[in-house]
């Protein structure tokens, strides 16, 4: 390398190879020289983030983001080179405003190249089909000339839908086209999910969940409030199945499989959310079917 004048009162040290200049600093050693710039690489892309270059060498200045970004200033039209490192998807979109849909990109740890400049607005979003629309789907629900004690959960008389997406958030639709999202995640964490009409007796549709790491069966009243629990060691029973009253007495049960016995069993509800004891229904060919309703 040999000594070269970088501006006024600068002095640095270009390296032949690679052109890249470099200044000397109190204590020894050397930074990189007044007003140069060092070329990023796919390297400096960091965990996280959605990067892209103005060319497809991912060499010079680097654009860097975690969230969407409806307009992109100076970078706008300027995308050539981009890498997602983001946990969900980046969405390219032609246009401001996410309009006019371009690319779809996961985390792949893969470079993509991009043929025209023409990128004008990235999202970032955490299911794919959070790229052009919502994360849950459209329902509609007609309102009941009365009240129902299943499948409405709010009491608003209309049928309402729980729906986990695959990131594990569980969306409420309560039958007017939007949908709610229920806590901040970690549906995914349950291994059954089972609708069961009152359990409790408020005249709203509750829901069971199986905790698959503990195998804790917990109980979800109307408008999903604070959970209770129901008992543990159900993640030895398989299909289980809430549909309605099959003692009777006025009050909704549960029906599962044991996967030990292969037998099916009837859990009665006492009205508050919690069960009796299991009442044997039938034999071993349960396990050889694959649902029931």
């Amino acid at each position: 390398m040999v000594g070269t004048p970088w501006g006024a009162g600068c002095r640095a040290r270009v390296e032949p190879r690679s052109g890249t200049s470099w200044q000397r600093r109190g204590g020894g050693g050397y930074v990189p020289a007044c007003g140069a710039r060092r070329k990023a690489a796919v390297s400096d892309c960091p965990t996280g983030y959605f990067c892209a270059w103005g060319d497809t060498g991912s060499t010079g200045p680097m654009f860097k983001t975690q969230t969407s970004k409806a307009t992109l200033g100076t970078w706008d039209n300027k995308f050539r080179l981009i890498i997602n490192r983001t946990p969900g998807f980046a969405c390219t979109f032609d246009e401001p405003n996410f309009e006019d849909g371009a690319g779809r990109y996961e985390n792949d740890g893969l470079t993509t190249s991009i043929a025209s400049r023409s990128v004008s607005s990235v999202k970032i979003v955490p299911t794919i089909r959070e790229c052009d629309g919502t994360a849950y789907p459209h329902w509609l629900s007609e309102t009941s000339p009365t009240a129902a004690g299943f499948g409405d959960m709010n009491g608003d008389r209309q049928a309402d839908v729980l729906v986990r997406d695959l990131v594990g958030q569980l969306w409420f639709l309560d039958g007017d086209g939007n949908g709610k999202l229920v806590g901040s995640g970690g549906w995914n964490g349950m291994n059954a999910l089972v609708g069961v009409g009152d359990m409790n007796g408020d005249g709203r549709a509750d829901l069971y969940a199986r905790e698959a790491s503990t195998g804790k069966l917990w109980l979800y009243p109307g408008k999903l409030g604070s959970r209770v629990l129901v008992g543990g060691g159900w993640n030895g029973m398989t299909m289980l199945i809430g549909n309605g009253d099959w003692s009777g007495d006025g009050k909704a049960d549960l029906i599962a499989t044991q996967i030990e016995s292969r037998m099916l069993y009837r859990y009665e509800g006492n009205g508050t959310g919690r069960l009796g004891a299991s009442d044997w229904l039938g034999g071993g060919d349960w396990w050889d079917l694959n649902g029931a309703f």
